[in-house]
This record gives C-alpha cells, sequence and structure tokens, in this order.
C-alpha cells in the first residue's frame, strides 16, 4: 500500500497488488493506515491494483464513513483478456451457494463515491433452484468466492453460475437469477442474487474518464455473465434503499 499528499486536503493510496486478491476491504481503514490521525474533510484518490472480493461473504469493498465535505475517488483498473482469468480490475460480490448461504453485492456506500470505472464490477450470482426431492440441488452462483456445490451440483466460478444436478437448475451469472429447474413452479424462495452496490442514501457516479460507466449483470436469468463481450449484461443492479436481506454485512 502506497499514499502520498497530492496538495493541502488531497491524498492519494494505492492498494492491492497485480493478480492478487483482497479481501472485503474498507477503504477508509485503509486511508487511516496510510495517514494515521488526519481529521476534517478530505479528498482522496484511491487507485486499485489486483481484484477485490467478498471473503467475509458481505461486501467486497465499502467506502467506510467520511467527514462531511469529503471527496472519495476510487480508480479501478482495466480488465484484460479472458474474464475468468483476470489478474487485475475485479471488484466482486459473493455467489451464493447451494446450500442457500447468502452472497454478497460488490460495493457497499457509506458515503458519496465518485467510480472511475475500466474494470468489472459485479454482484454475486443466484444458487440454482432446486428441484425438490431428496436427490439433486442447484448450481452455487458466481462471484468471488464463488457459490459452493452440494449433492453433485457444480460450484460457480467468476462469472459463471455451476450446472444444477438431478434436474436441478444451474446458478446464476455474476449479478444475475438462476434457471429454472425441470418441472418448477417459479423461482426458489431462497434463491437471491445481489446488486453491485448498495447505496444506503448515499450518491455515486462515474467519472467521464471511466470505459466501462456500468455494473455487470443483467435483469434477466442466466448462467453466464460476459460484460466485456455482451452489453446486455451491463445492466447490474443497485440496490438504493438499504442491505438486501440474507445477510447481516460486517463493519
Amino acid at each position: 500500500m502506497l499514499g502520498g499528499l497530492i496538495g493541502e486536503g488531497e491524498f492519494r493510496v494505492n492498494f492491492g497488488s497485480s493478480g492478487n486478491w483482497l479481501g472485503s476491504i474498507n477503504l477508509r481503514n485503509i486511508f487511516n493506515a496510510a495517514f494515521p490521525g488526519i481529521t476534517g474533510s478530505v479528498r482522496v484518490v484511491f487507485t486499485q491494483a489486483g481484484n477485490v472480493g467478498a471473503t467475509n461473504r458481505s461486501f467486497a469493498l465499502r467506502t467506510g464513513t467520511w467527514d462531511a465535505g469529503s471527496e472519495i475517488v476510487l480508480n479501478v483498473p482495466s480488465t484484460a483478456g479472458q474474464t475468468e482469468a483476470a489478474t487485475n480490475g475485479l471488484i466482486l460480490g459473493a455467489g451464493q451457494d447451494a446450500n442457500r448461504n447468502a452472497g454478497s453485492p460488490a460495493i457497499i456506500l457509506d458515503y458519496n463515491l465518485t467510480l472511475v470505472n475500466n474494470g468489472i464490477i459485479g454482484g454475486g450470482g443466484a444458487t440454482g433452484i432446486d428441484r425438490g426431492g431428496p436427490r439433486g440441488n442447484g448450481g452455487g452462483g458466481a462471484g468471488y468466492p464463488p457459490g459452493g456445490s452440494s449433492e453433485g451440483s457444480e460450484p460457480g466460478s467468476l462469472f459463471r453460475g455451476g450446472t444444477g444436478s438431478g434436474g436441478s437448475g444451474a446458478g446464476g451469472g455474476l449479478g444475475k437469477g438462476s434457471t429454472s429447474a425441470r418441472g418448477s413452479g417459479g423461482n426458489y424462495p431462497n434463491s437471491t442474487y445481489y446488486p453491485a452496490l448498495v447505496t444506503q442514501g448515499w450518491t455515486y457516479n462515474f467519472d467521464p474518464a471511466s470505459t466501462n460507466p456500468w455494473f455487470a449483470g443483467a435483469y434477466n436469468l442466466g448462467q453466464t455473465c460476459n460484460p466485456i463481450a455482451n452489453p446486455a449484461d451491463r445492466f447490474g443492479q443497485v440496490n438504493v434503499f438499504s442491505i438486501p436481506p440474507g445477510f447481516t454485512p460486517i463493519p
């Protein structure tokens, strides 16, 4: 982690490293470690290297709280090549797993945030819809960490939901709902996909310098999500009210 003073009240903080994952980070905590004892309104430009995931299955990144008048900017680096092998530029929520353990959003706001997004930001995908009966289960949802498997189903991966077993449905791709089980009448009651960002009453905006001014995901169901190649996968949801049901955020 590197920190530098840009000007009076303006700071620059770099965090992470190419090819590595950081888990469930709080930007305020990172700033405090780089510049202990700073109070009052500040302008901080954070620059990410590598990827960020929801290792506590609650969030990948949250802003933390800041004094009124502060300006918080996050630079997310470019994601190149195959998305499943990306070494930089991912901020991914956790995928819901086949045992119905909760997934998560990618970002939670505790303060206003400006995103310079050149990477991919998306919430966790839903677990596959269970057909019911004693055998088989839905596949895990996409995300980081991906949703786990159960009773022969597949785990998810970063962008793709796992295949279900025993006629149950596949998990949802990043930020997507799950596919229906054979013979099911609709969504499994506890099958939940998660928004890319939760505002909690705060605001966000994409800086004009963003090459990817969108969130990964879609309003439809689907096992895969490839927002680089497929513009239809650039409609990841934002929850503007509160933390989604189904998990307890960790401060």
